[in-house]
């Protein structure tokens, strides 16, 4: 289950890779930009699932107080993702494990990719603008 996971998540990165790489080029390093993007995203799911174990709970939290534990989690995501897919260009490998992908598989693949990086801005809005 874990493997898939990360088999999933590694593909997320490939794909906003090879796209960044056909808008950008390889000039404007586009493994930092999606290093940075993927970080983003990841860290939206959290703070959704943070506040909806908050709302269960029924707890109330003063997120001032809770800023610098906040920017702690951010931090150790960005290192996490680092070493996860930058680290000794470990983002390079990942074009070898998903090159053969048939072209039905890429376009369905590719809508769960946009879903996954929308939704995860779009639920987070959602969520805070209904409480």
């Amino acid at each position: 289950m874990i493997k898939k996971i990360l088999r999933a998540y590694r593909y997320i990165y490939y794909r906003k890779y090879t796209l960044y790489i056909k808008k950008i080029g390889n000039k404007s390093f586009p493994h930092t930009s999606v290093l940075y993007d993927m970080i983003t995203i990841f860290t939206f799911y959290l703070v959704l699932l943070f506040l909806m174990i908050l709302e269960f709970l029924d707890i109330i939290i003063n997120f001032s107080k809770i800023k610098p534990l906040m920017i702690i989690v951010f931090v150790l995501v960005y290192i996490i993702h680092y070493f996860y897919f930058n680290y000794k260009k470990k983002y390079l490998l990942l074009e070898n494990e998903f090159l053969n992908e048939n072209r039905k598989n890429r376009i369905i693949n590719g809508w769960l990719v946009t879903i996954y990086s929308l939704g995860s801005i779009i639920f987070c809005f959602i969520y805070v603008l209904t409480r």
